[in-house]
Parts: structure tokens; sequence; C-alpha cells
């Protein structure tokens, strides 16, 4: 009888062997390299599972933005676990609690809230002074939580500069065209 160090050895030298010899490729398989392609591929040749994903994806957004201010620790996930093994049963109603609860907040998660603030303070001459601001209500957390504040809201506020930044590109390549069309612009109004 072989010992346990034994067998792992002799199971590690026959996956270095493996991996080692060179294996001719035929040409069905498709490269590692072009895994994502063919997934992504799949996914937009099969119309069925595109649209649930869709569907499911806008779900989750939906859910994160009607969701009730609330507070998740990310060290709670040990309590979650817990509660989640021992109300194992299928049939129980507590079991689909707790799933929906999981799901609810660490796929879901949170949306990032920040509200507008305004200080207002009367000042000796009887003038009113007012300082905006910003506050932070609730932090993010969750799968779409995170990637509607990091992601969605990013790319929003970067679309929004797209139209000035390509307006400034324009003046910068053909400055010459730019100023003869505002001269004549403002000439003819």
């Amino acid at each position: 009888m072989m010992s346990l160090s034994t067998n792992v050895k002799s199971v590690v030298l026959a996956l270095a062997m493996i991996v080692a010899v060179p294996s001719q490729s035929n040409a069905q398989q498709a490269p590692a390299a072009n895994a994502a392609t063919n997934a992504v591929k799949f996914v937009l040749d099969n119309k069925a599972l595109l649209s649930g994903i869709t569907a499911f994806a806008v779900g989750t957004w939906i859910r994160l933005l009607t969701k009730p201010k609330a507070e998740y620790q990310c060290d709670q996930w040990k309590d979650d676990l817990k509660d989640l093994l021992e109300s194992f049963n299928i049939f129980d109603t507590k079991l689909y609690k707790q799933l929906v609860h999981l799901f609810d907040k660490w796929f879901i998660g949170l949306e990032v809230k920040i509200e507008e603030t305004a200080t207002k303070t009367k000042m000796e001459d009887g003038s009113l002074f007012i300082l905006k601001g910003k506050k932070l209500i609730q932090k993010p957390f969750g799968f779409v939580g995170f990637l509607d504040a990091y992601v969605i809201k990013q790319v929003k506020k970067t679309t929004e500069l797209i139209a000035p930044l390509a307006t400034f590109c324009m003046l910068l390549k053909e400055t010459e065209k730019v100023l003869t069309l505002a001269a004549t612009n403002a000439t003819t109004k």
C-alpha cells in the first residue's frame, strides 16, 4: 500500500507528463483566447438566453434602485452563511427567506445615495449666506450596487463630457476653420 504523499507525488507527476507531452490540436477545438468570443457568440445566437439575461440584469438593477435605505457590513458573511446552512431544508420558508436575503444582500446590494445639502446662515447685516454641499446617505454594497456606483454612474458622467471634449479637440485641430465659422456666424446675425 502506498502512502498518501506517494499518491500525491504520483498524481502530480502524471499531470506534469500530460502537460509536458505535446498533443495535436484539431481544428474543432477553440483556443483558450477565443473562449470569451465564443461565449459572446453563443449568447448572441440564442435569443431566448439573451432575453433572459437582459431581463435578469434589468430586474436586478431596478431592485437595486428601489431598495429602502439599509446598511450592510462585509464582516457579516460568516453569520449569513451559518444561518443558511442551519436552515437547509428545501421546503422550508425560512430557507427561502434566507436565500432571498443572501441574494438581495450580496448580489443586488445597495445603491449609493448622495443627498444635496444647503446650510443657511443669517449674517449680522441681515443677508442670507447659503452653503451648498453633498452628503453620503448610503454606501454602495453588493455586486450590482458596486457595478452601478463605480461603472454605470461613471459612464454616465463620462458621456456627458464627450460633446465638450469633441468640441475642444476640433478647436485644437482646426482652429482656423472654427474661428472663421464663428466670425461668419457673428457677422450674419
